[in-house]
Order: C-alpha cells, then sequence, then structure tokens
C-alpha cells in the first residue's frame, strides 16, 4: 500500500514538474521575441490589389480577385533593376503577362511560376521566368507577396531579381480601368 501511494505521488510529481518545465519553455520563448506568424485571411471578393504604382516604385505588382474570390487574374508584374552576369542591369514588365487564372488556397495563399512564351520575347532573350507567391493577411486588407524574374539572353547573359517582398493594399475600385 505504501509502495502504491508513493508512486502515484511520484508520477503526480513527474507530471507537474513537465507542466512547469513546458510552463517555463513558453514563457522564455515569448520573452525572447519568438514572433508568430500572422495569419492568413481570405482575399476580398471582387477587389483589386496593387503595390507601390502610386509612388514611381520600380517594384510592381497588380492583380484582380474574381468575384467568387477564389481565383485571382489580370496580373501585372514589373521588376526593376535585375543584377545581370555581363555587368548590365534589366527592366521587366509584364502586363497581363499571366493570362491564366490563379487559384487562391483555403488557406489565403497563392503561387504560380510563369515561362514567357518564344513569341513574347525579345529578339535576344532566350527565356523568360517569372515567380510570384503570397498570402492575404488582415483580413483581406492587404497581401504580402514574393517576386521573382530571370531572364536569359541568346548569349547566355543571365539577368536575376532576387526574391523581391511587397505588400499589396486592397482597393475596391480598378486603379486601370482599361484592363
Amino acid at each position: 500500500m505504501h509502495s502504491r501511494a508513493a508512486a502515484s505521488s511520484g508520477q503526480a510529481c513527474h507530471s507537474t514538474v513537465r507542466r512547469l518545465v513546458c510552463l517555463a519553455l513558453a514563457t522564455a520563448a515569448l520573452s525572447a521575441g519568438v514572433a508568430f506568424p500572422a495569419t492568413a485571411a481570405l482575399p476580398t471578393k471582387a477587389a483589386h490589389y496593387l503595390s507601390n504604382f502610386a509612388d514611381d516604385s520600380a517594384n510592381d505588382v497588380y492583380f484582380a480577385v474574381s468575384r467568387s474570390g477564389r481565383t485571382l487574374k489580370l496580373i501585372d508584374l514589373n521588376v526593376d533593376e535585375m543584377p545581370c552576369t555581363n555587368g548590365r542591369t534589366a527592366f521587366v514588365s509584364e502586363s497581363g503577362a499571366l493570362r491564366t487564372r490563379l487559384r487562391v488556397a483555403p488557406d489565403g495563399s497563392f503561387s504560380v511560376t510563369f515561362v514567357a512564351p518564344q513569341e513574347d520575347l525579345d529578339v535576344f532573350t532566350a527565356s523568360q521566368e517569372f515567380w510570384l507567391s503570397g498570402v492575404f493577411i488582415r483580413r483581406g486588407k492587404a497581401a504580402r507577396v514574393v517576386v521573382r524574374s530571370r531572364q536569359v539572353g541568346e548569349g547566355g547573359t543571365v539577368c536575376d531579381s532576387g526574391d523581391r517582398r511587397l505588400t499589396l493594399r486592397r482597393t475596391r475600385r480598378n486603379p486601370f480601368p482599361d484592363q
């Protein structure tokens, strides 16, 4: 009987110690400034999202959300100052280049890789690729995106923008009514 009571009190002590250790670790993580990821959101239906078009920034992204809120359309990308292996810099502007609709996942994230068709390329460009990924944040009021562009010239020159991080803001009106 005595051993059974000692065993149960030992288990209680062990579980209490475990709880205290977990609590101490959680407190230490919070005080160390560990950032928790922002909660993803869904896009606002039929809204438009754009980055820095108003302040003439060189890195711009624009897209519209479908009426159902499940896809993105009319995606425009502008990537400036892509360093090239020959020492020069390149500029890429793809207005409406992504002709397909981009599906938004249930958690509010999206991602696409686009390869420009040969007929859309400059005569001295061998290939051009774009990457766009992101997530909607702040209850659909904004979107955080990562955009990248890579261009290969016919002589083997490679121009790569690297990952460009942008925050797009929602607007209800189309900033480009001609699209």
